[in-house]
């Protein structure tokens, strides 16, 4: 089974690279389950702005994510699993249980490769601009990226090399500037591996030219 959230967390590893930021896989927060992806502020570089990959503009230090990919469907269960991360992690990493670290430390993030219609029905997602969409859970803002929906500009190419369509997907591949090879290897070898097993072969044989 291939794991997509993880070669989507080696892909932001590679672009938060020389940033401020540090991109962690399965972050353990002694829970049965796992946080998919964790980003945190820790470290000098450049912070986000404008000009950061879309959707991630306004990181907070502590941003928690779930991915969902073609197959897994982004739903309320998964943004309750996403909130009791959070509600676990900021506990865990507060040094004073009786006064937590403030709420605006934390980002929540939800990351589809396809609109996510059943969420939409139970919850009604608010536009924010192409590809990016917000919930509210209680007094939780989570931002939800929707990566087929998203523009093809330099700021989306990481996203497109997650996308469904074999063209987008090549052009994904043809604009993302690669930081480090060793994350370039593990992304593109998780690609490959799966279009090879897919119809999509030419895809595959894309991703093995951009080696």
């Amino acid at each position: 089974m291939i794991k997509w959230h993880r070669i989507l967390g080696h892909a932001l590893r590679d672009y938060f690279s020389d940033t401020c930021y540090s991109v962690g896989i399965d972050r353990d927060i002694n829970f049965p389950q796992f946080i998919d992806t964790l980003i945190v502020e820790e470290h000098e570089g450049k912070k986000s702005d404008d000009t950061f990959l879309k959707g991630f503009e306004n990181l907070s230090k502590y941003n928690l994510i779930t991915y969902k990919s073609l197959r897994q469907p982004l739903d309320s269960w998964a943004l309750d699993e996403l909130t009791s991360y959070y509600v676990l992690f900021r506990k865990m990493i507060s040094p004073d249980q009786k006064k937590l670290l403030p709420k605006e430390n934390f980002g929540l993030y939800g990351i589809a490769t396809r609109f996510p219609d059943k969420l939409n029905r139970e919850e009604a997602l608010e536009y924010k601009r192409p590809g990016v969409y917000e919930i509210r859970r209680g007094t939780n803002k989570i931002e939800i990226l929707v990566i087929c929906e998203m523009p093809e500009e330099e700021r989306t190419a990481l996203w497109h090399m997650f996308n469904m369509k074999p063209e987008i997907i090549k052009y994904g591949l043809s604009e993302y500037k690669w930081k480090r090879e060793d994350y370039k290897k593990l992304v593109l070898t998780g690609l490959i591996m799966k279009y090879e097993r897919s119809e999509e072969r030419r895809v595959g044989k894309e991703c093995r030219s951009r080696w």
